[in-house]
């Protein structure tokens, strides 16, 4: 069984600190320059989910890596789609004008 495997642990751990290190930056600071980072992250989890449990179940696969792997991707993904429930983004203020450029109306 795969439950079975202690590898599936460490896998959630290493993906729950993945996906808090990719997130916790776009809480506190500006959402607007961190959502590439987060959608990356949203990617490469949703691929390596797709890849890693197409190697578990499809293909019978089922070594400690593999099983590390899938849950790593999983919780990664699970973090970065499920924390914005309950912790939302920072509301943007959005682009703002360099502050010396407009204000005194010349350039440097």
């Amino acid at each position: 069984m795969i439950f079975a495997n202690p590898s599936w642990l460490a896998g959630a751990a290493l993906g729950l600190l993945a996906g808090l290190a990719i997130t916790i930056p776009a809480h506190q600071g500006n959402a607007f320059l961190t959502a590439p980072g987060v959608f990356l992250g949203l990617i490469a989890a949703g691929i390596g989910s797709l890849v890693s449990l197409s190697l578990l179940f499809v293909f019978k696969k089922r070594s400690n890596a593999v099983v590390g792997l899938s849950a790593g991707f999983l919780m990664m993904l699970a973090v970065l789609v499920l924390l914005p429930f309950f912790w939302p983004y920072s509301k943007s203020d959005g682009p703002k004008p360099m502050a010396d450029e407009t204000t005194q109306g010349k350039t440097p």
